[in-house]
């Protein structure tokens, strides 16, 4: 999981594009990506990225900013 602001895409005083991504450690691929919108921020977008997946049993990785209980397991 990581979340980056799009370079260049900041305009007109709007915010940049801000996008939220699930890649993959070897090989390095991105498997999904959501747009965070402007009047949110990525730890609610984790859930809807990572359902359709299908990722159970299996170790997701991501930086602190995620380790809330809105994206533990169980929650």
């Amino acid at each position: 999981m990581n979340g980056k602001t799009c370079k260049g895409s900041a305009h007109s005083g709007a915010p940049g594009l801000h996008l939220l991504s699930a890649v993959t450690h070897a090989p390095v691929t991105t498997i999904a990506q959501v747009e965070v919108g402007s009047k949110t921020n990525e730890t609610r977008c984790v859930r809807p990225l990572l359902a359709p997946l299908g990722l159970a049993g299996t170790i997701v990785t991501f930086d602190a900013l995620h380790s809330v209980k809105a994206t533990s397991p169980g929650s």
